[in-house]
């Protein structure tokens, strides 16, 4: 128990860390670990910036073939055209 009393002490009088000492999200690569954008001190927008460069690069932003439903479906192409011609 003593030992939990000791470390939350020295935790409480650590200052905390300045969002400078954060690594430029510009430098953000695809195996870095982005999980200190994550955290509850960085602000939204950081993360925002973080999560959007991560995803940018070219490991994440790639088409996967699943993509059925990326094709214009607002004209309805009915068979009508395609059937055998009445004779009238």
């Amino acid at each position: 128990m003593l030992s939990k009393l000791k470390r939350w002490s020295r935790r409480t009088q650590d200052p905390a860390t300045p969002a400078d000492a954060c690594p430029a999200v510009e430098d953000i690569q695809e195996n870095d670990d982005v999980s200190r954008f994550l955290c509850a001190d960085v602000s939204e927008d950081v993360r925002r910036q973080a999560l959007r460069t991560l995803f940018h690069k070219p490991k994440f932003n790639r088409r996967d073939g699943l993509d059925d439903y990326d094709e214009d479906y607002r004209l309805v192409h009915t068979g009508a055209r395609i059937g055998p011609k009445r004779q009238a």
